[in-house]
């Protein structure tokens, strides 16, 4: 199926900064020990069906930008019938929560280190996502950087592709103007309706940057879109 994202390498700005750190002794174990059996290589020219990455047939949740996984992590658990497909270019971050997962003996997780519109772009095979997340993703502040947001016509061209009628896209913000820039983004794309702002869903506990912005008084507000 032909995608809608352009040809041609690093084709649109990165939605996020690039900020690796250093990895903790136990982050680089996991990446040893368990990236071959949780973590998703993505080859040139390869797409991915989410029922063969996980040998099964099952709901699944494709969340872009992870973080340290409290919700990726939480949900897999809470929710053993659905699967999740996790996003997230930080490092230690996927070390982390890949140590995580072999812990407590989760299996229906899986992580890719990648750029998410690449990897919807030109991975991933429609029909095997039910619901979409992004939680607090970089904000882009400055006007000048607002090409950059990770919610964009692209997006929702993206969005289009792979979630069924019926199927959602789930947004949770601390940053004002990145609400109101999502919801101009998805004012004008008949494909989507607004279904719920500031209904916080019971599956999203607080993750530890949401806990720094509640205690400077700076809450969250949720946005779910779901496709016509």
């Amino acid at each position: 199926m032909e995608r809608p994202g352009p040809g041609g390498r690093d084709r649109w700005p990165r939605s996020y900064r690039r900020r690796q750190g250093n990895l903790t002794r136990r982050q680089r174990r996991a990446l040893a020990e368990h990236w071959e059996r949780f973590g998703v290589e993505l080859p040139f020219g390869v797409r991915h069906s989410v029922a063969h990455l996980f040998g099964r047939q099952a709901p699944c949740t494709l969340e872009l930008g992870f973080g340290f996984g409290e919700v990726l992590l939480a949900r897999a658990a809470s929710e053993p019938e659905r699967d999740f497909l996790g996003v997230e270019v930080h490092k230690p971050a996927v070390g982390h929560v890949l140590a995580e997962i072999a812990e407590r003996g989760l299996t229906n997780v899986l992580l890719v280190r990648a750029d998410g519109l690449r990897l919807m772009n030109e991975h991933l095979e429609p029909g095997g996502v039910d619901q979409v997340c992004v939680l607090h993703p970089d904000p882009f502040p400055r006007p000048t950087e607002a090409d950059k947001r990770l919610v964009r016509p692209l997006l929702l061209e993206l969005l289009a592709l792979h979630l069924p009628a019926g199927g959602s896209f789930h947004l949770a913000t601390d940053a004002p103007e990145y609400g109101a820039h999502a919801e101009a983004v998805f004012a004008g794309d008949a494909r989507f309706a607004l279904e719920a702002v500031g209904e916080r869903p019971a599956w999203r506990v607080p993750s530890r940057y949401e806990r720094k912005g509640l205690e400077v008084d700076n809450p969250s507000v949720d946005w779910r879109w779901v496709r016509r």
